[in-house]
Formats: structure tokens, sequence, C-alpha cells
């Protein structure tokens, strides 16, 4: 495994491993309800979006795009370029009543996204580690 991320309701478990799958378990009976892949572009920092059918994850293969991914119809919704190395937070934002997120990177950028837009919402170049310039700002 490389990342878990429980749903906003708290009845979801989501975990995302080295395989290229997301796995979604169910709080209550502590099953598994569901696996799905991406063969084709890697998993790596998978979180549920606010709605407990969605998420997002870093591709570790191809490229570094942030997949949308709908977990019920495993299909991807939306993609999210622009980071030139691997991504390696992603987080969201709970006090909004929009979807929003922001990625980290190696390459030492912060995004800001909206999920309903594959366009960047906003951008900023840090000088040092993104991981802990991110464990700073918490």
């Amino acid at each position: 495994m490389n990342s878990l991320s429980f749903s906003f309701d708290g009845q979801k478990c989501l975990a995302s491993s080295d395989d290229d799958s997301i796995s979604i378990y169910l709080i209550s009976t502590g099953t598994r309800d569901k696996k799905v892949f991406s063969k084709k572009y890697g998993v790596t920092h998978a979180t549920f979006t606010k709605n407990s059918d969605r998420c997002i994850y870093g591709s570790n293969k191809k490229n570094d795009d942030i997949r949308y991914h709908d977990l019920n119809e495993d299909k991807y919704i939306r993609y999210f370029s622009g980071h030139q190395r691997s991504v390696v937070s992603l987080a969201n934002c709970n006090a909004s009543q929009a979807e929003l997120f922001l990625s980290g990177s190696q390459d030492r950028t912060l995004r800001l996204w909206d999920v309903r837009s594959s366009h960047c919402q906003g951008f900023l170049k840090t000088q040092g580690n993104i991981l802990t310039f991110i464990r700073d700002i918490k």
C-alpha cells in the first residue's frame, strides 16, 4: 500500500497499492467492497473527494498527471496536468462548498485545483522540499 484515505462520511476506506490498484473497504464490516485498477498510469497518493464514489490520485507511470476517477463506473472523469515530477501529496479543502484540492510535487510546486476544471486554479513554487513545506504550513 502507498496511501490510505477515509471518505468524508467515515463509511469507506480507500487504499492505493503499488500493484496499480485502488481498493475500497466498508468500515462497518471491514470487507473489501471493490477493487479497480489503473495499470496504464499507475496509482499513488489516492484520496476520496467529497463524493465517496470518486477519488483523485497521482500517476506514477507515463506522466505525472492527477486522475479524477469514478469508482462506481470505473472510468476517468478528468485529468489534471501540470506537475513535471511525481505528485507526493494530495489534500482536499474541507471548508469550501466547491471541491477544491491541493497537490504537491517533487517539482517543488503546489497547485490548487477545482475538480470541475482541468486547469490549475493556483500555483506556488517553493524553494525547498515540498513535503517539509506542507508539514510547516499545517
